[in-house]
């Protein structure tokens, strides 16, 4: 698993420093190489750490293998341009950005701040714009101290994890450049909210943008509607309680529709999705196939969660946020657009209607598993 790491590192650097035409072995012990970037606001004062990546001998049980190892630099300045400028005058080598992977702001940073940060990243050329930008309640000095499995760079384990994370339906992705698009159109957005939990690095939940400053954060907890939403191939698992008994099903999205109507000066919409539901795990003695009544039971428990998952995620968006971040505009304006220009949709979002509709198609072809405790 190591030599996995070491070698996306390498891939990674390779790559970036032959698209920019760095690509000279002398060229790259003239620069440092930067993973990661954490920027924050405290005290009236602007704050960066940089994870500046280098290469290594490490003597190993088959001989002396590369590794990559790191260190971090942090300057403050009262201004952003004052706390770039500190961190470059520490460093010995020009810094060379192309090979972030990591890219965090904090939360305090993000509520007065994002919109003066993203203009800058998007007039640096530097960065790509596939980077995935994260937010953080987290304090920076203890993000720093995180020690990776595998020797993995700190800004390499929190683009792993978040990447996995969306690869196996679990998360939305966002990427850099989605967030200049919503910069210049002031579109609503969600960033992905990282952090530490028992010294291993997790996502904690959805920081809400809105007029590109962060207005709070959706608990993971309440994100599954979000990832059905706006996420690619998701899925979940539940526990659907029967009675006395509990079954464990695999749910995975396979169509979703929303559909606008306006009339009378009305908004509504009505979210129709088609779920793929699989029994894997029935804690009950009798291993014969569920019957039908049974399976019809499963899936009327399992809609009500559904629903009251779905309902949840549409009042908090329209009632407690009272922002648009779940793509609704975009609909309506592409079935409505003349009638979506002459309107002023932050205010008449909030009044929408919005219905949802569930099929589910319960499978036991499966392998279940039956527990006789």
């Amino acid at each position: 698993m190591q030599k996995k790491h070491i070698k996306s590192f390498f891939l990674c650097l390779i790559a970036a420093l032959f698209l920019t035409g760095c690509w000279d072995e002398q060229n790259i012990n003239d620069l440092d190489i930067i993973t990661m970037v954490i920027f924050d606001k405290k005290d009236e004062e602007y704050h960066f750490y940089v994870e500046v990546a280098t290469i290594q001998t490490a003597r190993q049980e088959q001989g002396n293998a590369q590794v990559p190892m790191s260190t971090f630099v942090h300057a403050r300045g009262k201004t952003i341009t004052e706390a770039r400028e500190n961190i470059d005058r520490q460093l010995d080598r020009p810094i060379y950005l192309a090979t972030v992977r990591t890219l965090i702001i904090t939360e305090r940073a993000a509520k007065n701040d994002l919109e003066e940060y993203l203009y800058r990243l998007r007039a640096d050329p530097s960065y790509r714009q596939k980077l995935l930008l994260i937010t953080t309640r987290d304090e920076p000095e203890e993000l720093i101290k995180t020690e990776p499995d595998n020797n993995m760079l700190v800004g390499f384990s929190f683009d792993d994890t978040l990447r996995s994370t969306i690869d196996e339906g679990q998360a939305i992705k966002i990427t850099l450049n989605h967030c200049f698009q919503s910069l210049l159109s002031k579109d609503p957005f969600l960033l992905p909210c990282m952090g530490l939990f028992e010294d291993h690095i997790i996502l904690r939940g959805y920081s809400v943008i809105s007029e590109n400053k962060c207005s709070g954060i959706i608990p993971v907890e309440l994100s599954k509607p979000i990832v059905y939403m706006l996420g690619k191939n998701p899925f979940w698992h539940y526990r659907v309680p029967l009675e006395d008994k509990t079954v464990t099903i695999r749910a995975e999205l396979q169509r979703k529709k929303i559909k606008p109507k306006y009339a009378q000066g009305k908004i509504s919409f009505v979210m129709k999705f088609d779920f793929k539901a699989i029994v894997e795990y029935f804690d009950i003695m009798d291993k014969k196939p569920l019957d039908k009544a049974t399976e019809e039971a499963i899936k009327e428990k399992f809609k009500k969660i559904l629903e009251d998952e779905f309902k949840n995620t549409i009042v908090l968006s329209q009632k407690s946020y009272e922002i648009d971040y779940l793509g609704f505009g975009d609909e309506f304006k592409m079935h409505y657009p003349d009638e979506f220009e002459s309107m002023d949709w932050d205010k008449e979002y909030p009044k929408s209607s919005i219905t949802m509709d569930f099929s589910i198609d319960l499978t036991t072809e499966e392998h279940i598993d039956f527990d006789p405790s």
